[in-house]
């Protein structure tokens, strides 16, 4: 079972130590290895991660949950660490050019300054099951075998004779293709193969699917890591297949990384985010069908003016709202901004809210596309994540706002497995979720109000 911690819960040191099982001076490395990585934070002698994801080290598997989960109890909280990590599997997968060094830790089997050993252990042996193990064909030629004839060959190097106007060749050389299965490339991917799976059965909690497999070859087969590195790179220069030279370049930073062994245990491995805002905002910019791109021509960008040269410019960039959605039918345009803050109202006080600047850009959105869309009402919404039901709980407003004839902005709390299970699988909300979240003859702001439930009211309202 892995060890679970909580995103940004401020733990001792004396704390760490004991839920990791580290000595001391283990503590001290791993401590240095997430503060040089920006994980780490110190506060008044406490600890905080700022991160979502796995960590691996010394053979230890330790998960960091999102800050938003509340539940207390470890199958629980492995529910959540198998959904989150199918989440980022998907999410990197789909948004590798996004991804950046040092704050997404995802891996990419391209580039090797991003090298990721569990991302890179899961890739070869996905590969390995679709394509079997690396195959060197080689070319054997024999006078009158029975493979293909090599009719170039025997032009060039057999006497021909003549007979009734016709050359004829007594022998003909035949080329035989084989696999060489005693090629050391091979011998390389069987021994990179048994790493990888060994690597990656510590992870299988997490729900990957991927049988163990174990090749009887012997480390010292292979040479020194010098030798390894030279034989995939020849190998590399002769090789044209795509496919192929994939393989042998992630196998030439498997070994330019770790060597001829397994991994390192003083190594650090993560599989996640540092900003796991940045996901939650491009979950709910997927799953409520974001029209961002063909509305952003309507807000106005900023003009600048020189009286030197008595010339105007606009602007590259304007005011980008996370998600935006316009339903021209219903008259209605709904700014979403995806939050990712685990708000709490309690008795006497609000804690963990978004700041003032989130809401006056919610009330600059608005008033920026009402220049456009003049007749139309708006929605204005911040989405958070929760592990309940999904459900308006509140709003937040400004009155000298609110005299400007701007809307309140609605805090919407989306339940996680929902939302997250929608993206991995690719399905998006129904636009009646939205539409039923305007209501102009109900009150919004009813904690009780459930948007699932009242759709068809929504369409009475709507065409009656």
């Amino acid at each position: 079972m892995p060890i679970f911690l909580m995103e940004l819960y401020k733990y001792t040191k004396k704390e760490l130590i004991d839920k990791l099982f580290l000595s001391n001076a283990e503590y001290i490395h791993f401590e240095y290895e997430l503060m040089k990585k920006g994980i780490l934070k110190i506060y008044n002698n406490k600890l905080s991660i700022k991160y979502v994801g796995v960590i691996e080290y010394k053979g230890k598997v330790i998960f960091i949950l999102p800050k938003y989960i509340r539940g207390n109890n470890e199958a629980y909280y492995l529910e959540k660490a198998k959904l989150i990590f199918t989440l980022f599997r998907e999410y990197s997968s789909r948004n590798k050019k996004c991804l950046v060094e040092n704050i997404d830790f995802f891996g990419n089997e391209y580039n090797q300054e991003s090298f990721n050993l569990i991302a890179m252990s899961e890739y070869l042996l996905r590969n390995y099951l679709e394509y079997g193990i690396y195959n060197k064909n080689i070319h054997l030629y024999e006078i009158n075998g029975h493979g293909n004839i090599d009719w170039n060959k025997t032009v060039n190097e057999q006497y021909a004779y003549k007979s009734n106007n016709s050359y004829i060749y007594i022998n003909t050389y035949t080329d035989s293709r084989n696999n060489d299965l005693l090629n050391n490339i091979v011998k390389i991917h069987k021994y990179a193969i048994n790493i990888c799976s060994e690597y990656i059965s510590k992870f299988k909690f997490l729900g990957i699917e991927i049988p163990d497999i174990k090749f009887d070859i012997d480390i010292y087969e292979l040479g020194t890591k010098d030798e390894i590195l030279l034989e995939l790179e020849k190998e590399m220069s002769t090789e044209f297949c795509d496919q192929k030279l994939l393989v042998l370049q992630c196998l030439h930073n498997l070994f330019n990384k770790i060597g001829s062994t397994s991994s390192d245990e003083n190594n650090v491995n993560l599989y996640g985010t540092k900003y796991f805002h940045i996901v939650w905002e491009k979950v709910c910019s997927y799953v409520f069908k974001n029209q961002y791109s063909s509305i952003a021509k309507d807000i106005d960008k900023p003009k600048w003016y020189s009286y030197d040269l008595s010339k105007e410019y606009e602007a590259d960039e304007t005011l980008k709202p996370d998600i935006l959605r316009k339903f021209d039918l219903q008259r209605l345009m709904c700014i979403l901004d995806a939050k990712y803050y685990n708000i709490d109202f309690e008795e006497s006080k609000i804690k963990n809210y978004p700041g003032i600047g989130d809401i006056t850009k919610q009330y600059l959105y608005e008033q920026a596309l009402k220049v456009k869309y003049s007749g139309y009402e708006f929605l204005n919404i911040l989405v958070f994540p929760t592990e309940q039901e999904s459900k308006i709980f509140g709003t937040v407003d400004i009155d000298f706002m609110s005299k400007l004839n701007l809307s309140k902005v609605n805090l919407y709390k989306v339940n996680d497995v929902e939302v997250f299970n929608m993206y991995i699988n690719r399905n998006l909300y129904d636009d009646a979720i939205l539409l039923d979240l305007y209501k102009p003859n109900k009150n919004l702001y009813d904690t009780d109000f459930n948007p699932v439930l009242e759709v068809s009211e929504l369409y009475e309202d709507i065409y009656n």
